[in-house]
Order: C-alpha cells, then sequence, then structure tokens
C-alpha cells in the first residue's frame, strides 16, 4: 500500500501543478509559459510533494503517528493566529464573545463526536469464568469514516471548477468560454455549495463505511472464535444487527460532519465572522492529529512504566 500510495503520489503531484498553473494564468496572475518552462515548474512543484511524502514517512517510521497529518496540522495551525486576530480586531465585545463560544463548542462537540463510540458485547462460548461466559465488546465508532467523506465532496464540487478554469484559461471557442462561465458561476453560488457539501457528505459517509466496514466477515469472524452478542443469533442475524447499528451511527456522524463542513460558510454568510478561521476539514485534522499525539504519549508512557518490572 505505501509503495501504491509513492507511485500515486508522482502523477497526482504533475496533475496538481498543471492545475495551479492554468489557475494563476486564468487569474492573470502568471504568464503563459513556454513547454520547457512549464515542465521544469512541474517538476518543481511535483518534487516539492515527494519532499514532504519522504519527511511524513521519516515522522512515522520513529512511532508517532502520522506523519503527513502532523504537517498538515502545522500548515492549518501557522495560518490560526492571524485569522483569530482578523476576526477579533474587526469585531465588538459581543460578537468577540460569540465568537469566542462557537470556536470552543465547535472544538468540545468535534472532540466528543470523533471518540465517541458505540460498545457491541460480545460473549465467548468457549471461554468461561467464573460466574459464565467471557464477556468483552466491539467498539464501533461514531465517525469511522473520518475526514474522507469531506475530502470527496470538496473534491467532487471543486473538479468541475477546476475544469471549467482550465478552459476559460485555454479559450478554445466562443462557445465553451460562454459554457464554462455558466459552470463557474453556478458553482460560485454559496447555496449551491453549501446544499451540495451538506449532501455528499452525507452520501460518501454511509459510501464509505459500506465499502470499509464489511459486517459479514465481521460475524464469520465472531463465529469462528465462539463469539456472538447477546441476543442475537449467530451468522447473517449478527452481520444484519452490525450493518444496522452501523448506519444508525453514520447517520448521526455524517449529519455532523455535513454541519461542521458548511459550518464556516454559514457563518461567514450570517456575519458572526469575518474571515474563514478553518474549514471542518481542518478542524478534523488537527483534532485527529492531537488525540493520536495524546494516545501515542499515553503508550509511551505505559512501555517506560511496564519496562521497570520486566
Amino acid at each position: 500500500i505505501s509503495m501504491w500510495t509513492r507511485y500515486l503520489t508522482i502523477p497526482l503531484a504533475f496533475l496538481q501543478s498543471f492545475v495551479i498553473y492554468s489557475t494563476l494564468q486564468s487569474f492573470g496572475l502568471m504568464e503563459r509559459l513556454e513547454s520547457v518552462e512549464l515542465l521544469a515548474m512541474s517538476f518543481t512543484l511535483a518534487a516539492g510533494a515527494i519532499v514532504m511524502m519522504w519527511l511524513g514517512e521519516l515522522i512515522a517510521e520513529q512511532g508517532y503517528g502520522r506523519g503527513s497529518g502532523y504537517i498538515i496540522s502545522l500548515g492549518i495551525l501557522a495560518l490560526l493566529p492571524s485569522q483569530i486576530t482578523g476576526n477579533i480586531t474587526t469585531a465588538d465585545a459581543f460578537e468577540v464573545g460569540v465568537f469566542l463560544f462557537i470556536i470552543v463548542l465547535m472544538l468540545v462537540a468535534t472532540i466528543m463526536v470523533i471518540e465517541a463510540e458505540r460498545r457491541v458485547k460480545l460473549m465467548y462460548s468457549k471461554r468461561v469464568r467464573t460466574g459464565g461466559a467471557q464477556e468483552s465488546y466491539v467498539p464501533l465508532k461514531l465517525t469511522q469514516f473520518g475526514v474522507m467523506p469531506v475530502i470527496f465532496a470538496v473534491s467532487v464540487i471543486s473538479f468541475p471548477q477546476l475544469i471549467a478554469q482550465f478552459i476559460q484559461a485555454r479559450e478554445y471557442n466562443d462557445r465553451s468560454t460562454e459554457i464554462a462561465g455558466n459552470i463557474l458561476n453556478f458553482l460560485a453560488d454559496g447555496w449551491v455549495q453549501g446544499v451540495g457539501t451538506f449532501i455528499l457528505v452525507i452520501l460518501f459517509s454511509f459510501f464509505y463505511v459500506t465499502i470499509v466496514f464489511n459486517t459479514d466477515e465481521m460475524a464469520e469472524n465472531f463465529q469462528k472464535q465462539g463469539a456472538f452478542i447477546k441476543g442475537i443469533r449467530p451468522g447473517k442475524q449478527t452481520a444484519k444487527f452490525l450493518k444496522m447499528t452501523t448506519y444508525r451511527l453514520t447517520a448521526f456522524g455524517g449529519v455532523f460532519l455535513a454541519i461542521l463542513a458548511v459550518l464556516p460558510q454559514v457563518l461567514l454568510a450570517s456575519g458572526l465572522i469575518s474571515s474563514q478561521i478553518f474549514s471542518g476539514t481542518g478542524l478534523l485534522i488537527i483534532i485527529g492529529v492531537l488525540l493520536d499525539v495524546r494516545r501515542e504519549i499515553l503508550s509511551q508512557i505505559v512501555v517506560r512504566g511496564y519496562n521497570r518490572y520486566i
């Protein structure tokens, strides 16, 4: 998987560099480059992406969690002081209070939802202890999909914009330029982006859980281990119960993730904030990385504490 990730990073980096060039050119921020100059710029940006991927792998190899997540989080956190200062300096005392309350509420709610889980109790018929069969549980996270639905939703919405910007920059003919302009105007509408993002995040949440979380395989493994859910027959009934439970959790988690994704736009439109602080994706990445750091530190403390008795 790591090798495939590296192989796919290179063509995606070249594609992104070309999109950056086309976007800058469409806004008049860059002149049209010759083939050699464009190739040199693409190689430079792709090399930068590969270096960042390498640094992320070095961090992960040291046992500190997801290295790429740390780098992305640092990039997001570096912009926070100026954005928060800009919002506070342009607001009165009441707006500052509302702004700080919303920030704290978003942080607390996001941490609670990320850490929340439904513990499905398991009983093992082959493992008996005093008082009956041994019990354990299967933790079903409220947000098993993480930040992926938001990334998919933003990509689906932004991809037509990138294509339209590319067509406008190339100016193939008047008809294609007009169609590209209409697409950009339609997608630039705040309601279209907000409603589209909200619906796509929920749909991708269910899609991602359906693809990743294989309840049939899990139920089969339970049956092989002699485990069962109290009151549920092993096999297909267990798989059905896990699937329905996961869908209920995904319904709540997906709606929360969709609200979090569009909330910055709503706050901007209502005038409570003057500039976007961070996106729902950025907030989830930051909190996820901080929780990973906390878990890594706690695990290191446990290991070092046990080493004294070995």
